[in-house]
C-alpha cells in the first residue's frame, strides 16, 4: 500500500516521513507538540484503515525586523575623497543597497552600504537609503539621512 505525499503546512519543513500501522477514526490531521518546539502531524491514509503516516515539522525561522543603523552623516569636504557606511541589523542576509540623491561623484555599494567618491557639489543633500534582506517574503528599511558638503 502507498500513502499519497502529504504537505506541510504553510511555513513548515518536513524533515522526515514514517509510515505507523495505527487506526484513526478521523481523516484530519492530529499535531502534537514536542519539546524541541517542532510538530509532528499525523495523516490518516486516504482508506483510514490502519496506515498513517508521521511527519515531523519545524516552525518557520522568522528574522528580526529588519533596522537601519549608522544614519548621522559627516560633512564631506568639496573635492576631497569621502565614505560613510550605513548598518543594518535584523532580516536575512544577503542584504541589498540603494540610494537616490547622492550628491555627483558619490555612489554606495550595493552589498556593504557604504557611500564613497568625490564630490563637488556644494549644498546640503537629502540622501534616502534603502536596504532589502533576501527573506520570502523580504523586508525592506528606508532612511533619509543629510548629508552636508563643505
Amino acid at each position: 500500500m502507498t500513502t499519497a505525499p502529504h504537505i506541510p503546512p504553510d511555513g513548515f519543513t518536513k524533515s522526515r516521513t514514517i509510515t505507523l500501522d495505527v487506526y484513526k477514526k478521523s481523516k484530519a490531521p492530529d499535531f502534537f507538540l514536542l519539546t524541541d518546539g517542532s510538530y509532528v502531524m499525523l495523516h490518516s491514509s486516504a482508506d483510514n484503515v490502519r496506515q498513517d503516516v508521521l511527519q515531523r515539522l519545524t516552525p518557520p525561522t522568522i528574522p528580526a525586523a529588519l533596522s537601519i543603523g549608522g544614519t548621522t552623516l559627516e560633512p564631506a569636504q568639496d573635492g576631497h575623497a569621502y565614505s560613510h557606511t550605513f548598518t543594518a541589523s535584523g532580516g536575512t542576509p544577503p542584504l541589498h543597497w540603494t540610494a537616490t540623491g547622492l550628491p555627483t561623484g558619490l555612489t554606495i555599494n550595493v552589498t556593504t552600504g557604504e557611500i564613497s567618491g568625490t564630490t563637488t557639489q556644494t549644498g546640503d543633500h537629502d540622501i534616502h537609503v534603502t536596504v532589502t534582506d533576501s527573506a520570502d517574503p523580504q523586508q525592506t528599511k528606508s532612511v533619509t539621512a543629510t548629508l552636508t558638503v563643505e
